[in-house]
């Protein structure tokens, strides 16, 4: 487990930590570039759970980086108190995003992460309420 806590300054952080199952971002200035290349590197083929809480720089996570297979053991993805998060957008990376701004893609996005989710590589029998889809969206 690796958690992060109040670190104003942090733009990054190291991604080949192959073995690494938690990994939690808490009140941080860490922003949707950075978010997206600890997924897209590969580097963290281990992790389960991830949790960005207070990170106000976080708009937007690109669906690419999940469809990539880079995480293949993800099963839980928590975003909280991301004032600007506007949610996920299609392809693999943020200028791929809604082109007018409007957000009108958002849920089809969130559809298309919803299925993903459901995909059997991401259920397992540990699943709290045994429906494979422990995705926790809070403050959108």
């Amino acid at each position: 487990m690796l958690r992060i806590h109040g670190c104003q300054k942090l733009r990054s952080i190291p991604n080949s930590f192959s073995s690494l199952e938690h990994l939690s971002l808490i009140g941080t200035s860490i922003n949707s570039k950075a978010v997206t290349s600890i997924f897209a590197t590969g580097g963290l083929s281990s992790l389960t759970f991830m949790c960005i809480v207070g990170s106000p720089e976080v708009i937007y996570i690109p669906l690419g980086v999940f469809l990539q297979s880079t995480t293949p053991n993800l099963q839980q993805l928590h975003i909280g108190d991301c004032l600007k998060f506007q949610g996920f957008v299609e392809g693999d990376a943020l200028n791929n995003k809604n082109k007018d701004g409007d957000g009108d893609d958002f849920q089809d996005c969130f559809d298309e992460f919803q299925g993903f989710l459901e995909d059997d590589a991401l259920n397992n029998s540990d699943n709290k309420d045994g429906d494979g889809d422990d995705v926790d969206l809070e403050a959108l």
